[in-house]
């Protein structure tokens, strides 16, 4: 349940594109999804199967159905004949229409992010903290040395906020452009919810360069 809980964040609320508004339960690469086709969240949960069954949950559904006073783990029964599954879970059983469609492909996606040579390891907490004290515009990341600060500025004001974090910087790449100080800007809503999916210690951050998607994990769980 809190996996799902976690992982829906990144869903659409476009209902024009229902795949995108969907929560994926794959039996074929062993994960959960969901994507916006702005950032995506990935629990790599390591399921298997009979067979390689994709499952499309609508992510509204889902998250209603969590708001249930329910605190056992939830069980998805799924009619493929029918596209319908339904969630069980402290001994409610809820039936649901599946999203039609096809989930963007996104395991690459995910196995790029990984593959980013520069990690940054911080606290979950204090990160948050931190995109809560300047995320009232878009927020710029900066590294540089051992040293992550995070920054905004609304230029109609000039109000202008930083918080900085020290932190150990991993380059995991000979490259010489990567000695050298990074700014990357993120939409502030979209790391604001950094602290709602990762509330364990501690958070890793992977990224390349300005333009190239960052990757944030923790244990099996991935937003990108």
């Amino acid at each position: 349940r809190e996996t799902m809980k976690k992982v829906s964040v990144a869903s659409s609320k476009d209902e024009k594109r229902p795949a995108l508004c969907s929560l994926l339960l794959s039996y074929k690469d062993g994960n959960m999804a969901a994507t916006d086709s702005y950032r995506m969240a990935v629990y790599e949960a390591g399921w298997q199967g009979a067979e390689e069954v994709e499952i499309l949950l609508c992510a509204k559904v889902v998250r209603e159905i969590l708001k249930l006073k329910a605190a056992g783990p939830a069980r998805v029964l799924y009619d493929g004949e029918h596209n319908v599954a339904q969630i069980c879970t402290d001994g409610m059983r809820i039936t649901t229409k599946c999203c039609e469609g096809k989930f963007p492909k996104y395991v690459s996606f995910v196995e790029d992010g990984k593959g980013n040579p520069i990690r940054v390891r911080v606290s979950a907490k204090e990160f948050a903290d931190a995109v809560a004290k300047v995320g009232f515009g878009n927020v710029t990341l900066h590294v540089e040395g051992q040293d992550l600060s995070l920054s905004s500025e609304d230029r109609e004001s000039g109000i202008r906020a930083k918080a900085k974090l020290g932190v150990l910087v991993s380059v995991e790449s000979g490259e010489e452009a990567y000695d050298k100080p990074l700014d990357i800007t993120f939409n502030p809503s979209f790391l604001s919810d950094v602290g709602s999916i990762f509330e364990r210690e501690p958070l890793d951050i992977r990224f390349k360069e300005p333009l190239k998607p960052a990757m944030f994990s923790q244990g099996k769980m991935r937003y990108v």
